[in-house]
């Protein structure tokens, strides 16, 4: 019975992992003007969250069960821009105000998915992290981010790796509206 147990299991994984990469592929066709970010993000992600597991501080903070689940979700952070307007993904200069606030949504819409998909599927761990990465992936730690203005450690020590890699990924790569910065300038914190 064992045996069979670790072949539904690899079978969930690899269910995980093409969901997980097929929708990642239908927010970069409906966002062409961040290729590769979702690819690039799960990168630094997982480089960030392997030196982070490194450090005496954080051994114990992630479970190592987790981090599977982790790297799965990471691509699914943008998932609510599929909701969002066309004319908003990919204009080709800096949003304005009212467009910034739609821009804003997707998180809310990336929640509201997941949410619909866990009352009918029901909750696994690999799908709370999906959700909560792609609702707080836009917070800061001084509190001025969205949606919900949390700060500090209110946000879950992962959500705060993926947003060090999300905001990396947009500072080194060209956008429609900015060249990219160098890598050179950019260096860790002491």
């Amino acid at each position: 019975m064992e045996q069979f147990s670790h072949i539904d299991k690899s079978y969930e994984e690899r269910l995980q992992d093409a969901i997980s990469m097929s929708f990642a592929e239908l927010v970069e066709f409906r966002d062409e003007t961040t290729g590769g970010h979702l690819k690039n993000t799960t990168i630094y992600f997982r480089l960030l969250l392997e030196e982070l597991i490194k450090q005496e501080r954080y051994k114990d903070a992630i479970d190592p069960l987790d981090v599977k689940d982790m790297l799965r979700s990471v691509p699914l952070h943008d998932i609510g821009k599929i909701g969002i307007n066309d004319h908003i993904l990919r204009k080709s200069s800096i949003l304005n105000d009212h467009e910034y606030e739609s821009m804003k949504k997707h998180t809310i819409l990336g929640k509201q998915a997941f949410d619909k998909i866990i009352a009918r599927a029901g909750e696994t761990r690999w799908l709370l992290l999906a959700r909560n990465m792609a609702y707080y992936h836009h917070e800061n730690w001084d509190g001025t981010g969205y949606p919900e203005g949390l700060k500090g450690e209110e946000i879950p020590l992962y959500v705060r790796v993926l947003s060090i890699a999300d905001v990396y990924d947009a500072l080194t790569s060209w956008r429609s509206y900015k060249e990219p910065y160098s890598h050179h300038p950019l260096s860790p914190c002491p």
